[in-house]
């Protein structure tokens, strides 16, 4: 698993300023969007369900 987070964190780091570059040329806007879609949908990405909060009761 250590090795797999290292790999994609490399990957990253070269296909990120790669990517952002060639955005920049189509148009000097679109990295810009494309972050701003890509935090909308982590945003509102379905997590997985949470329990409901226990209330405590009090003591008798």
């Amino acid at each position: 698993a250590a090795g797999t987070l290292v790999a994609v964190h490399g990957f990253g780091l070269i296909s990120g300023p790669l990517l952002g570059t060639l955005l920049h040329q189509l148009d000097s806007r679109a990295p810009y969007a494309l972050v701003g879609l890509l935090l909308a949908l982590a945003a509102f990405w379905p997590s997985q369900p949470t329990r409901p909060v226990e209330t405590r009761s009090e003591a008798p």
